[in-house]
C-alpha cells in the first residue's frame, strides 16, 4: 500500500492477528530449554566440570470447556464486525462521491443553460438599442431588455458559485485537500 492505513483498516488488522492468536491457543506448544553451569564432586574439578541440561516440556491445553474455541469464534466474529464496519464507511464514501458528482453535472448544466440565455440576452439588447438608435422603436424595449440582460447575468453568477460549492464538496469527498496555487477551470 502506499498510503498510510486509515484507523479503520488498522483495526480490521489488529482484529484479524487477534484471530491468528486465538487459534494458536487452541493447539499445544512445546517449551525446549537449556542450562549450563559447572558442577563438580570437589573444588579441584570445578573448573574442568561442565554439566549441560536439556529440558523439553509439551504445554497442551487441559480441558477449558470450550474456551479456547469460543475464544477464536470470538475473535472472528470480531473481524467480520470490523469489516463489516468499515463496508459501511466505503459505501457511504461512495454515495457522497456519486451525489457530489450528480449535484456537480447538474450545477454545470445549469450554468451553459444561463450561459446560452446571457448571450441571447446581450443579443436582444443590440437589437433593440439598433432599432431605437434607427428610430424604428421606443426606449422602453431597450429598457426591459437591459433589465433582462442583468437578471441573466445575476442567475449566471449564482449557477456559478453553486457549481464551484458542488465542485468543492466533490473534490472533499474525493479526500482531496486544498492548494491555493491550483487553478481550476470553470464551465
Amino acid at each position: 500500500i502506499d498510503r498510510p492505513l486509515t484507523p479503520d483498516e488498522i483495526s480490521v488488522a489488529a482484529a484479524d492477528a487477534r484471530v491468528g492468536v486465538a487459534l494458536a491457543e487452541r493447539w499445544p506448544a512445546v517449551r525446549v530449554g537449556a542450562e549450563v553451569g559447572l558442577g563438580a564432586a570437589d573444588l579441584a574439578d570445578l573448573v574442568t566440570s561442565w554439566v549441560w541440561s536439556l529440558s523439553a516440556s509439551l504445554v497442551a491445553p487441559l480441558f477449558d470447556g470450550g474456551a479456547r474455541s469460543a475464544a477464536a469464534d470470538l475473535a472472528r466474529a470480531r473481524v467480520e464486525s470490523r469489516l463489516v464496519d468499515l463496508g459501511a464507511v466505503v459505501l457511504e464514501a461512495l454515495r457522497e462521491i456519486d451525489d457530489a458528482r450528480a449535484q456537480v453535472d447538474a450545477a454545470a448544466a445549469r450554468v451553459s443553460a444561463l450561459d446560452a440565455e446571457l448571450g441571447a440576452s446581450r443579443s436582444l439588447v443590440e437589437d433593440t438599442q439598433a432599432r431605437f438608435e434607427q428610430g424604428l422603436d421606443d426606449f422602453l424595449p431597450v429598457v426591459v431588455a437591459v433589465r433582462g440582460e442583468q437578471q441573466a447575468e445575476r442567475a449566471l453568477i449564482v449557477a456559478r458559485r453553486t457549481w464551484l460549492t458542488e465542485a468543492v464538496r466533490l473534490h472533499r469527498a474525493l479526500g482531496g485537500g486544498f492548494d491555493m496555487q491550483t487553478r481550476s477551470s470553470s464551465p
